[in-house]
């Protein structure tokens, strides 16, 4: 189950407690979340729940975690940025690799995005990075 190795992941690279906690993941509309760049978000959920802080404002994630804890480069990392751009996100945290690979356009896109509202974006190498970003 791979929201269970992402507990483990979480626990055991981002030093976060979990062994006490029933944690549990509802996803709306029934829509099944087989898409590897989907556990940085799920992450990010499970890290602002179990700290009880909310993340500030209109933030997206995707990046997908491996089992030392890094967030491993996903395709398409401009098509998924213009689309949280679209749906009015602030701020996209996204794996590092993919934010290189694809760095001219995204920086790009950073700019003209400023003209209608602030996207910031928070290239991350690692899911304990997710702890000082809220």
């Amino acid at each position: 189950n791979r929201f269970a190795i992402l507990l483990a992941v979480l626990e055991r690279r981002a030093g976060i407690s979990l062994g006490m906690l029933d944690i549990y993941a509802n996803v709306a509309g029934g829509l099944r979340l087989s898409e590897p760049a989907s556990d940085l978000a799920v992450a990010a959920s499970v890290l602002s729940s179990v700290i009880e802080t909310p993340w500030q404002g209109r933030v997206a994630f995707f990046g997908e975690v491996g089992l030392s804890g890094e967030i491993r480069a996903t395709t398409n990392p401009v098509g998924r940025v213009q689309e949280a751009m679209k749906l009015g996100f602030e701020r996209v945290y996204l794996p590092r690799r993919s934010f290189q690979m694809e760095k001219q356009a995204l920086l790009e896109m950073q700019k003209s995005a400023a003209n209608s509202h602030d996207l910031q974006l928070y290239p991350i190498e690692n899911i304990k990075e997710l702890r000082y970003g809220n």
